[in-house]
Formats: C-alpha cells, structure tokens, sequence
C-alpha cells in the first residue's frame, strides 16, 4: 500500500472523492488526439489568416496615408487651407452580376472589402454602379458619363484624371460592349433616338405582334426584329476615356467547387494583397496604353467573336472556367439548358403564352358581363366553343374574385401592359446574356487601341 502524501491526507477530509485524489495523468486517446491536431491546426490557420489580412490592410493603408492627408486631387494643385474644397478625385466603380449567382452585389461586396478602405485612407471619391441583371453596364457605359464640374474643360479634365475600376471579366465585357455600340450604334434611327430605356422600349414595343390577342388565329409571341445598323462616322472618333483598372474576381458556386470555397475561407489573405496591390494602382495613377488583339485593325461587329482574343481582351478569361456547367452552351445550339438564363427565359416566354389566350378570354368574359361572375358561365359570343383551360381559368378567376374582391382579373388593357414589361424584360436578358456569356470575347473597337483612348493602370508607385 503507497504512502499517501501530506496533501492527500489533508484533502480527504474535505469531501472530495478518492478517486480524484488518486487518478494519475495519461495521454489522451487516440480519438482524442486526431481531434485537437485538427481542430487546433483549422483554429491556428484561421487565426493566422485573419491576422495577416489585418497586417496588410493596415500596410497599405499608411502607404497611402500621406496623399489623403494632403492635396491628392488633381495633378497640378498646391495644398492650402482651401485645398478641402477642391474637386477630389472620383472614380466610377463598375460590378456585373457573375453569371449564374442571384447575389448581384458580390463584386461590389468585394469592392468595399478589400478595395475601398485603401481609396478612403487615400482621399479618393468614388461611385458604384451595380449591374443588378446582365447587360445593365453595357446599357450605362454607352451613354456620355454625367460629371458635376463648373465647366466642361474641367469636367473633362477630371474625369480623365480619375478612372473607371472593372471588376471581373464579366464587367469588362459589358463596359467594352456599351462603349463599343454607344460610339458605332446611331444616334437617331427613323428620326427617334437610338439610347436610353425610352429607345429600347420603343424597340421592344416594334418587335411585338398583336396576333396573340385574336382568339381565333394561332398566336406568335414576336415579330421580326429589325437589324441594327453599326457603323460609325469617321469625323466623329472615339475620345479619350478614363483609365481602367482591371481587378479580377472569382466567386465560387456549386458543389464541385466546394473545396475551392474551403481554400478561400483559410486565404484571405490573397484578397487582401490583391485587392491592395489593385488600390495602389489608381492612387499613384501610372498607366499605359491598351493592349489590343494582336491585328491591331481587327474590328468586331456584335456579336463579339470568340475567345481567345489576345492583349488586355484575354483579362481574366480564366476566371471563366469557375462558371456553372449549364452556362456553357455552343452558340449554335438550338435547345440550352433550362437551367441558363437563355433556357429559362425561353421557357417562361413559353409557359406564359401558352396561358395568355385563357387569360385573355377570361378578361373579355368578364368585361361583357359588367364585371361580375354572377350569372352561369355560357358561351361566349366571339367563339363557338369555351375551351377546358379557358373554362378552367373562369374556375380559378372566379375563386379568387369572391375571396378578394378588390382582386378582379386583368383587363386587356392591362394584359397587354403586362406583355409589354415581361417582353421588355426578357429582351434585355437575352441580349444582356449574350454579351457575357463564356463563348463570347469582348466587343472591340480598333479605334480604342489608337492614340491611347484607352489606358490601364499599372504598378508605379513611389
């Protein structure tokens, strides 16, 4: 029998039990071990990770901190007392949606992260413009930008004295595209203005057949569209445009991307450097020309050829095989997948057609009768027989009529409205789509790649 120690014996009149007084030390299990190895090794990765993200931000922030503090706006100007009511330097911020994420805002979530405390800590404006559904930049980027300045030389001046920050390769496309179209596309078409939603609604409404609103012929969703004549005068070639800077992103989607997405969670990090490394570039300002395809007289006429196209129009084209495998589509394939915003497009256009004519019958039915369901359904004059849709779509109109009765069917009026803004909306995304879609390049201008209209930023700083 061991001889208990002078502490033991002191304890055991205290309540606590012998066993505790008796247990001596060991290893943890096997089980255990493999649990703490991994657990402390993802703690210590993370913390690692954060650590270090923290570092660099700051590093870059004080690197950067001297042209806030002092007169940083526009190349030429003395600090003073006034300097604080000078125009500072603004760039415009473009975001496309990525392909195949209902989350449009996560290139500016990007922006605002990694991007946007450097060009704060620098004095440097800012506008984010998001593109909420394809095509939304290429619509915003063909028109002439709206600056606030006293004067148009000075307003010009600092527009090119600021830049335009494209965030992935789908922004590239699309900025390109508008710009590309705004400066070839004319002005006027038949005496009406060719840009803006009022020109694209005008073109929508053209293109629309009012043969699905006659019961009694086969109905068709559209009419011909006519082409769109591109071509530009030489008198009026392309000015000088902002710099760009061109910030690759990637956002990982799906299953099969998973581990990606782990790597991404423990490596930050990299946003970080790469985020800062891209801020520097706009607040030292050193940029150099375009670097177009290798013919420097090529000139693409929508649609954009497909890639590789060579230069800056090859930015991030590896970024592309990131997207989700039902995006990829031959462009001559007749059928793509439901699932692609063409795919879906077309089959919302088909289902909603398809339900039109009951719609449109129950709306007719229910003005002849004085807007009541009171009397027995009969047949209605204009046709020989009611149809088992039609009749079922009485049924459902009827139903929801009596259990809310400030909910009445559309009125032609208003389906036709409603046809409109579903045909507006769908025009625009499968021509939105069009542009960004993988087996597309970017829409180019030789005129871009002359006499530097077009200039990227570029590491230079002091």
């Amino acid at each position: 029998m061991s001889k208990k120690s002078g502490l033991a014996s002191a304890l055991q009149y205290t309540g606590i039990p012998p066993s505790l007084l008796s247990k001596r030390p060991s290893l943890p299990s096997r089980n255990w071990l493999i649990f703490l190895g991994l657990t402390s090794s993802l703690i210590s990765a993370y913390v690692y990770d954060r650590t270090e993200c923290r570092r660099l931000k700051e590093l870059y922030i004080q690197s950067v901190k001297a042209e806030g503090e002092g007169f940083s706006w526009i190349h030429g100007g003395e600090a003073g007392k006034d300097a604080h009511l000078a125009w500072p330097r603004k760039l415009t911020v473009y975001g496309a949606k990525w392909p195949g994420d209902e989350d449009y805002d996560q290139p500016m979530k990007y922006f605002r992260r990694y991007i946007k405390p450097i060009f704060v800590a620098a004095a440097i404006d800012y506008d984010m413009v998001t593109g909420k559904l394809h095509g939304d930049i290429a619509n915003r980027s063909n028109m002439p930008p709206a600056y606030y300045s006293p004067s148009q030389l000075s307003r010009e001046a600092l527009a090119l004295a600021s830049g335009t920050v494209i965030i992935g390769r789908a922004t590239l496309k699309e900025y390109l595209s508008g710009v590309a179209r705004g400066y070839n596309e004319p002005y006027l078409v038949n005496g009406r203005k060719n840009w803006g939603d009022e020109a694209r609604e005008e073109k929508v409404r053209q293109s629309l057949s009012d043969d699905v609103f006659d019961l009694d012929e086969p109905s068709a969703s559209q009419a011909d569209t006519p082409a769109v004549i591109y071509s530009r005068s030489s008198s009026t070639p392309i000015p000088p445009l902002p710099p760009l800077l061109l910030v690759p992103f990637t956002n990982y989607l799906g299953f099969v991307q998973i581990p990606y997405m782990l790597l991404d969670f423990f490596y930050k990090r990299r946003h970080v450097r790469e985020g800062g490394e891209a801020a520097l570039k706009a607040v030292w300002g050193v940029t150099r020309g375009w670097e177009g395809p290798e013919n420097a007289n090529t000139q693409s006429v929508p649609p954009a050829p497909p890639p590789p196209q060579g230069g800056d129009l090859d930015f991030a084209l590896e970024t592309e095989s990131y997207y989700r495998s039902y995006l990829f589509s031959p462009l001559s394939s007749p059928s793509p997948s439901e699932k692609s915003p063409i795919g879906s497009t077309q089959k919302a256009r088909d289902r909603y057609y398809a339900e039109l004519p009951a719609r449109l019958w129950v709306a007719r039915e229910f003005n002849r009768r004085g807007d009541s369901f009171e009397d027995d359904l009969h047949s209605s004059p204009s046709v020989a027989e009611i149809k088992p849709e039609w009749k079922a779509a009485w049924d459902k109109a009827k139903s929801s009529f009596y259990s809310d009765a400030n909910k009445p069917p559309l009125s032609e009026v208003e389906l036709r409205l409603e046809r409109f803004e579903k045909e507006k909306k769908w025009s625009a995304l499968e021509k939105g789509w069009d542009v960004v879609r993988p087996e597309r390049g970017c829409l180019w201008d030789r005129s871009l790649g002359r006499q530097e209209v077009v200039k990227v930023f570029i590491d230079g700083g002091v």
